[in-house]
Parts: C-alpha cells; sequence; structure tokens
C-alpha cells in the first residue's frame, strides 16, 4: 500500500518541514487570537524589545504576550509532543501500526483499566475498580 506520507516505509523529505511550518503557522495565530486583542505587529515588536533591544511596548502587551499567551503555547507543544512520543512507543511496544486491520486492538475497557492501574502506581487514589482493590 502506498501513502503519499511515506515511501518505502520512511517518511518522505518534505513532511517533516512542512509540520514545523504547521506548528508555527498555529502558534503564531494562537498568539494574536485571544480575549485581548494583540496585532501581529505588537507581538513582533513585543519579541524585539524582549530579546534584540528594540523599544519598549506598552506592559499591556508584553503581559499578554510574555505572561499569558507564549507560556500557553509552550507547553501546548510540549505537551503534544509528549503525547505523539507516547503514543508511538505504545504502538510499537504492541505492534500495532495505526489503522492495521489485522492487528487486534485495545479495547476501552482495557484502556480504562490500564489509566487506572497507571494513576495507583503513581499513587493516586484507589477508586476499587482493579481486581483485588478497595476495601
Amino acid at each position: 500500500m502506498t501513502s503519499v506520507l511515506t515511501r518505502n516505509g520512511r517518511l518522505r523529505m518534505w513532511v517533516v518541514p512542512t509540520l514545523v511550518v504547521l506548528i508555527v503557522a498555529c502558534a503564531a495565530a494562537a498568539m494574536l487570537i485571544g480575549r485581548f486583542s494583540v496585532s501581529l505587529e505588537d507581538v513582533v515588536a513585543a519579541l524585539r524589545a524582549r530579546f534584540w533591544g528594540g523599544p519598549s511596548v506598552s506592559p499591556r502587551i508584553n503581559s499578554v504576550v510574555f505572561d499569558l499567551r507564549a507560556p500557553r503555547i509552550i507547553v501546548a507543544i510540549l505537551i503534544g509532543g509528549g503525547l505523539s512520543v507516547a503514543g508511538a512507543s505504545f504502538q510499537s511496544l504492541f505492534s500495532n501500526p495505526p489503522g492495521h486491520a489485522g492487528h487486534p486492538e485495545l479495547r476501552p475497557g482495557t484502556w480504562t483499566r490500564l489509566m487506572v492501574a497507571v494513576m495507583r502506581l503513581a499513587g493516586g487514589p484507589d477508586l476499587g475498580i482493579l481486581p483485588g482493590s478497595g476495601p
């Protein structure tokens, strides 16, 4: 089976740069969209003022860009990357390529028990739904 994204089991050369551009475009859109209106010029001016010693911007723009939106964008990118690595590791562990009809998959009940077991191993609350748990 041929795929647009892969050739001979490997990603094509344009896939990773395209995904990086998509992440940067989404991050730029997230920086501009929100309750407080901030223009692209304001964001660029704030970045220049913070990192390259440009003229200072208003405290409101500085606060919106660096105290609200930038940390949320960075955390979202890190969490998304972590979830993708975890998903790829999980599929590799069970030899279950995504969407392959010939391999069995884990059922939703199995996922629930797995997540509860992970919570218990991490010291979380006992929900009483694992075998041998509860009062």
